[in-house]
This record gives C-alpha cells, sequence and structure tokens, in this order.
C-alpha cells in the first residue's frame, strides 16, 4: 500500500511538476529568504530575539500556509481540474488559523513523545500524518480533524507509520547531504546566504512533495 501510494503519488508530481512548481514558488522563496535571514540573525546575540521571531514566524505561518496551497494544489492536479493561482491563495486564507494550531498540537505530541524513547514519538507521528488533510479537503473542524486521524491511523497502523518514517527518512537524509555539502567541516556558521537561501528552498520543497503527492495518494486511498 505504502509502496503504490509513494509510485502514485510521484508519478502524478511528474507529470504536474511545471505547474506545482510555477505556483508554489513564491511561497517557497518566502520560506527561504526567512529562514536564511533568521539563521543569520541568531548568530548574534544583539538580532537573536529578532531571529527567533521570524524562525517562529516562518515555522508557523508560512509553512502551514505553503502546505495549505500545496495540498489544495496537488489534490486538484490528481483529478485534473485547473484553477487560477489566486484562488488557492484565498482558500488557504480560509484555513490557516486552524493548520497552525495543529501544527503547535502536532509539535507538541510528537516532540513530548520522542522524549519519552522515541516510540511515543513515532506513534503520535503515524497517528498525526493525516490530520491536517481532514481540515484543507474536508474542512473539519480541529478537534474532528485530530479524532478521524487518530481513527484512520488505528486502521491503518502499519502504511500510517510507515508513511510517516518515510518521511522523517526523506526529509533527515536530505538535510544530512545538504549540510555536508555546503558546511565547513560541520560548521554551518560561515554558509554564504545565497547558498543559505537556496538549500533552504530546496529542504522545503522537498517536504512538501512528499506530503502534497506520495503521503496525499496515501490519504485517498485510505479514506476511499
Amino acid at each position: 500500500m505504502i509502496i503504490e501510494s509513494i509510485s502514485k503519488g510521484f508519478s502524478t508530481y511528474i507529470n504536474s511538476f511545471t505547474r506545482f512548481t510555477l505556483f508554489i514558488f513564491p511561497l517557497v522563496i518566502i520560506f527561504g529568504l526567512l529562514s536564511s535571514l533568521s539563521n543569520n540573525l541568531l548568530l548574534s546575540e544583539s538580532t537573536r530575539d529578532l531571529g527567533i521571531s521570524l524562525l517562529l514566524l516562518n515555522n508557523f505561518l508560512i509553512v502551514p500556509f505553503l502546505t495549505i496551497f500545496s495540498v489544495l494544489l496537488a489534490n486538484d492536479l490528481s483529478e485534473n481540474i485547473n484553477r487560477e493561482s489566486l484562488g488557492y491563495y484565498l482558500v488557504s486564507i480560509r484555513y490557516i488559523l486552524r493548520v497552525f494550531l495543529l501544527s503547535i498540537i502536532s509539535t507538541l505530541m510528537i516532540g513530548i513523545g520522542i522524549f519519552l524513547f522515541i516510540i511515543p514519538g513515532i506513534y503520535f507521528a503515524g497517528m498525526l500524518i493525516f490530520v491536517n488533510f481532514f481540515v484543507i479537503l474536508r474542512n473539519e473542524p480541529i478537534l474532528e480533524a485530530l479524532q478521524n486521524s487518530f481513527k484512520i491511523g488505528h486502521q491503518n497502523i502499519g502504511p500510517s507509520i510507515g508513511i510517516a518514517l518515510f518521511f522523517w527518512f526523506t526529509t533527515f537524509t536530505t538535510l544530512f547531504l545538504i549540510s555536508y555539502f555546503i558546511s565547513d567541516e560541520g560548521n554551518l556558521s560561515n554558509v554564504p546566504f545565497v547558498v543559505s537561501f537556496i538549500s533552504n528552498c530546496f529542504l522545503v520543497y522537498i517536504q512538501i512533495v512528499l506530503i502534497s503527492f506520495p503521503i496525499l495518494m496515501l490519504y485517498k486511498k485510505l479514506i476511499t
């Protein structure tokens, strides 16, 4: 089931690469700029507070907005529906608060789970991997989305945890390779801003592709 969803997801992505990439490109650029800028600001004690503020803004506002936009777009592309990019921006605004709150809840639950000997964190990651789809594609309130995500996760615990591990493995492998190639013997403080910017854009793009295609395809398969 996981292999089938990954294969179908990447096949859909390849077929819609140009449209998908062009539509999300502005948001990826914003993420890359804020991420690189916040990293630079965190290096200096005098600008650390501003750096933390930009980091939080990026991770809890830009990332949720990018997630909503991309999932809506990928879902339409998988069903051969064409809309104007402005429509995705307008719809994304409707869900931003709920996805923002869910991102905080998910981060806390997975973080606490990892702290409690890792296994609970992996479990929570599997149970929460589909939660945003219930908000974005079915317009469900937060508690209902959480309940349905845990329900579908329990009913399909193997595929749910498997796809969560696939997402984590791909993300951390990409992050490791990027850090390896751009760092000076593990030191990332001297990485040029442009290099950092491109790297951050590439990393978030990979994450968004994984969420919007393979994970989305598994979600759609499990709820049908």
